[in-house]
């Protein structure tokens, strides 16, 4: 094609931008893909993952090395990497969604199991506030649930997943 040719569809030839794809399927060995999907029922969805961070899909690339190593020399240690291949996903996964909302994610493990916050408080047990200091420790504890909708779930959640999935590539689990 010639310059020429080029400037006669210039305005008419559009995509949508060309965005950085870091994919283990595309870049990892096929034989250690196929050891991967032998050893994972997840691995189709690791692999066809987009990475957020370059440093998490290096550490994904060597971990899922690792385990596909130790599988063939007929070691036991293969979960010890698919352990630690689903926590560095996760956490990739927690950069993508951080990113949509402005936020920096937190590992599960670095949010306290209980929380306790002063409130006041007007009438305990039929007695006054001056009884208690006017303020009671209130416990809240972290439940994990399961994704449903009920009538007690916040609009600003719902909005928030919507959010999420549209600006998702491929949407996955949430």
């Amino acid at each position: 094609m010639t310059e020429i040719d080029f400037q006669q569809w210039q305005d008419e030839v559009a995509g949508s931008p060309l965005k950085d794809c870091m994919r283990l399927c595309d870049f990892l060995p096929q034989d250690v893909q196929e050891w991967f999907l032998i050893l994972s029922d997840q691995a189709a969805g690791v692999l066809s993952y987009t990475w957020h961070s370059q440093q998490n899909y290096k550490k994904a690339a060597q971990r899922i090395k690792g385990a596909v190593s130790t599988t063939k020399a007929g070691l036991k240690t293969d979960k010890f990497f698919m352990k630690a291949l689903l926590d560095i996903f996760d956490y990739d996964r927690a950069l993508t969604a951080a990113a949509v909302f402005g936020v920096e994610p937190l590992r599960r493990r670095d949010i306290p199991k209980e929380v306790y916050r002063k409130e006041y408080v007007e009438n305990l047990h039929r007695g006054t506030y001056q009884d208690y200091g006017g303020h009671i420790d209130r416990k809240y504890v972290l439940l994990r649930k399961k994704f449903v909708w009920d009538d007690k779930t916040p609009e600003t959640a719902v909005d928030a997943v919507v959010s999420l999935m549209e600006s998702a590539e491929k949407p996955n689990k949430l």
